[in-house]
């Protein structure tokens, strides 16, 4: 599922931020279902993550 969750209520749009900030990912993960509204447990978006770091 791609828009599963870990313990922080992260998706992997979320993690792609957190960790890697591989934009070359971005695209594909949206493609193929990522919500981009999706909160984590803290209530942040993905997009908050991308300007946060």
């Amino acid at each position: 599922d791609i828009n599963c969750t870990n313990n922080y209520g992260h998706t992997p749009l979320h993690e792609l931020y957190y960790n890697t900030c591989n934009k070359e990912l971005l695209p594909i993960l949206i493609e193929n279902g990522a919500l981009i509204n999706k909160r984590n447990n803290k209530g942040e978006i993905p997009i908050f993550i991308i300007y946060k770091y």
